[in-house]
Order: structure tokens, then C-alpha cells, then sequence
């Protein structure tokens, strides 16, 4: 059984005020739901579980009940406080024949199914898989506002979301992730870690997170444009 954890959890604090960004509303929908209606067209999803803040979750188990719009079974599991705490609170409520897990952040919401195939077909084939882009600039390193050195732009991708791993792999990585007290801001992160290689499949340039104020506006604008193109 694949399943899907959607990360929902954040309160988006550079987002501005209005609380916990992925409840906020984009062109009249949760943030959230861009990436629900995506997954019902991902073949072999066995459910999803939405990580959203612990005191929302009734709130949004009880919209959910009421749109009755989708196919896929979806849970709604209480975040932590930091994201690695909400993915292992939904990774432990997976029953056990989960095989393969796949987490996405509700923030890019703008994520393909093609997308989502791509990695989970990656990890079943090598184990683990991210979505990434080559990076255009180039890198530097900074410490104290000196450049101290510069990173082969070559080498160098942007790590994305959906990340797709084998469930044994996944709970192993973020058991010693625990154990060791250490935050990664990505699955591939505590993967790694663990001696586990992940291969990387081509993101999206729309495949963006929205972080700030201006990433937003850029939503707005692209669900209004993908809106008026379809019509």
C-alpha cells in the first residue's frame, strides 16, 4: 500500500498574519485541498494522511466530511511542533502494510500527478526518490556576510517535494533522526543520514512553496491564469 503524507502543520509566520498557512484560503480553497484534488488522480494511492495544527484538526475532519469530495480515504492527524514532529505523528498512525510513504508539503500546492508517478515509480524501483531542479545560480557560501566558498553549480539541485521512501526505510531514518535529536528539514535529509541513497527525479518550476507574502501573489496570479487557460 502507498500512502501519502500531506504536511499541513506550518504556521507560516512569513507568511503575515491569518493564521496556519495551509488553512488559509487560495482562490477560495484551503491551501491544502490544491493538493488533496491532485492525489485523486495519482494511481495506487492507498490513502492520505493530512498533518494539519493539532487544535484545527476537528475543524478540518469536519470540512472534509462536508465537502465529500474525495475518493481517497484521507486521516487527519495533530502536527508537532516542528515539521520532522508532524511527519512522525502521521508515520505512526500508518498501518503496517504501508510499503512505500510519500510526503508532500501543502505549501506547493501546485505539484503534478505526473509528479507525484514520477517519484513514487523512482522509490519503488531504488528504494527512496525526491523531486529537485538543477539549480540556475550560483551557490555561495556564507558565514559572518564573508563568501567562504563557492559550490559547483553542476552538482548543485533544489530539493522539492513529494519525497518518496520505503516505509521500513523511512521509520528506521527518522527513528535514529530521533534518537540522535537532530531536525532535518527533509525526508532525504534523515534518509541520508542512515547511509540510505536517494535518487533524485525532474521537478517543476511551478512546483513552488509558498513562503512569503509575495509567493501568494504569484499563486493567485497562476491559479487565475491555469483557471482562465482551461475555460
Amino acid at each position: 500500500m502507498i500512502a501519502v503524507i500531506v504536511a499541513a502543520a506550518g504556521q507560516g509566520r512569513r507568511l503575515g498574519s491569518g493564521g496556519p498557512k495551509a488553512l488559509r484560503l487560495l482562490a477560495g480553497l484551503p491551501l491544502y485541498e490544491y493538493t488533496l484534488d491532485t492525489l485523486q488522480r495519482v494511481p495506487h494511492v492507498g490513502g492520505v494522511w493530512l498533518v494539519v495544527p493539532d487544535a484545527a484538526r476537528e475543524e478540518v475532519a469536519t470540512a472534509l466530511r462536508r465537502r465529500g469530495k474525495f475518493a481517497l480515504p484521507i486521516h487527519v492527524v495533530p502536527g508537532g511542533e516542528e515539521r520532522q514532529d508532524s511527519v512522525n505523528n502521521a508515520v505512526a498512525s500508518l498501518p503496517q502494510e504501508v510499503s512505500l510513504v510519500v510526503v508532500h508539503d501543502a505549501a506547493r500546492p501546485f505539484a503534478s500527478a505526473k509528479l507525484f508517478e514520477s517519484c513514487i515509480a523512482a522509490a519503488q524501483l531504488r528504494g527512496a526518490a525526491i523531486a529537485a531542479i538543477p539549480a540556475r545560480d550560483t551557490v555561495k557560501l556564507v558565514e559572518g556576510g564573508v563568501v567562504t566558498g563557492t559550490v559547483d553549480r553542476n552538482r548543485t539541485w533544489l530539493a522539492q517535494t513529494p519525497q518518496a521512501a520505503r516505509a521500513d526505510w523511512l521509520r528506521h531514518a527518522l527513528r535514529e533522526a530521533a534518537l540522535a535529536k537532530r531536525q532535518f528539514t527533509d525526508e532525504a535529509g534523515a534518509l541520508e543520514q542512515c547511509g540510505y541513497q536517494v535518487y533524485v527525479v525532474q521537478g517543476e518550476e511551478w512546483n513552488r512553496k509558498l513562503t512569503t507574502p509575495e509567493d501568494w501573489d504569484w499563486a493567485e496570479w497562476y491559479v487565475a491564469h491555469k483557471r482562465a487557460t482551461s475555460a
